[in-house]
């Protein structure tokens, strides 16, 4: 069967597109108004879409916010984040929150733009439901069994997670303090957005953290009273430092053996401290003290530079991308304008991977 390019050909343009093109600039409906030489109010009607704006119009909006005119005719849904769960500073200016939403959102439709031509692994992984006497740390032992993962620390979460159909993406949420957030496309693809400029152990948190998410609340009705970042707190700490393995080490604690831990166990000496209150390991008075010394050492801020270790890679987004430009023959700019984004935007965010994907010709016509 041949195998035909998708191409992005449709001619409807697509307000919504206007929205999340300037919400992810960082750019006010006021201050685009401006740009384009319009008043807000007939910006306003077109981005609610009760006005089909011109073609000259269109072009001033694409050159305002940096976007092709491809961009623009984009036919897909945006993720609504009204019930979303995800790591974020709790009191974040409302422009911020816009423009983290923004580039989730354009990175999902890229996402599911590439995946229409290839075969991506079966999510593989348990939900639960805890309002059925199940705790959050009870549902990660359950995972670990399920996923059949070794005893001790898991050497490569993100490899875990892509081998079980979860995508982890990176994103540059740059001055913005968001960690991660997960989500379940309409076609059932979990994807882990991620903070690409967190520390290596903070990264590992916020994919367990995410997981835990994906796990116990995303598509759930959640109770008001539960606190579900909590949950996916100790979801995630379970996961990533089991309690019957850990709980022996966390006895007098010290800042010198949460160093030798943090080593081992690749998750922040701030975490391990954590994790030693929770299981009583230090008493109230012992966890106020370490977290003092660890403050008056920087430690609360930046951890020692020795313990760094290497931050952990997604690959399968990046073999996605490289499916297209070898097995399928895309050019740079032709997989460029399939996505709506200038080819300097383009390189930025997707570098190329050597493939393994096998390409769905049936998927790809």
């Amino acid at each position: 069967m041949k195998i035909i390019k998708l191409r992005n050909n449709s001619p409807e343009f697509n307000y919504k597109m206007i929205v999340l093109a300037r919400e992810s600039r960082g750019i006010g409906q006021r201050e685009l108004a401006t740009l384009v030489e319009t008043d807000q109010g007939n910006l306003s009607r077109i981005e609610k879409g009760a006005q089909t704006p011109v073609k000259d119009m269109i072009e001033r909006i694409s050159k305002a916010l940096d976007y092709p005119v491809s961009f623009f005719r984009l036919q897909h849904s945006v993720y609504d984040f009204s019930k979303s769960y995800y790591r974020r500073k709790l009191k974040m200016p409302k422009k911020e929150i816009e423009l983290s939403e923004a580039k989730i959102n354009i990175s999902k439709i890229n996402i599911e733009t590439l995946i229409r031509a290839v075969e991506l692994p079966e999510p593989n992984y348990p939900t639960f439901d805890l309002s059925k006497d199940l705790s959050a740390s009870a549902c990660a032992i359950q995972l670990r069994k399920y996923w059949k993962l070794p005893h001790g620390r898991v050497e490569n979460f993100t490899k875990v997670l892509e081998d079980n159909g979860v995508l982890v993406a990176n994103i540059d949420f740059a001055g913005i303090e968001v960690d991660g957030h997960a989500i379940l496309t309409e076609n059932n693809l979990p994807i882990i957005f991620i903070n690409k400029n967190i520390t290596a152990d903070r990264y590992r948190l916020t994919l367990a953290h995410e997981l835990g998410h994906l796990c116990l609340h995303v598509g759930r009705e959640i109770a008001e009273d539960r606190d579900v970042e909590q949950e996916a707190f100790m979801f995630a700490a379970e996961l990533l430092t089991p309690e019957v393995e850990i709980a022996p080490d966390l006895c007098e604690v010290s800042i010198e053996k949460l160093k030798e831990l943090k080593k081992y166990w690749k998750v922040s000496m701030g975490s391990l401290l954590k994790r030693a209150h929770v299981l009583k390991g230090v008493s109230d008075n012992q966890y106020k003290y370490l977290w003092q010394q660890m403050g008056n050492m920087g430690y609360k801020t930046v951890e020692p530079k020795e313990l760094e270790f290497e931050k952990e890679k997604p690959k399968l987004l990046k073999e996605i991308i490289d499916a297209h430009l070898e097995e399928l023959q895309y050019s740079e700019d032709e997989l460029s304008e399939l996505l709506g984004l200038k080819i300097q935007e383009f390189a930025k965010s997707y570098a190329p991977a050597r493939p393994r994907l096998r390409v769905s010709k049936g998927k790809a016509r």
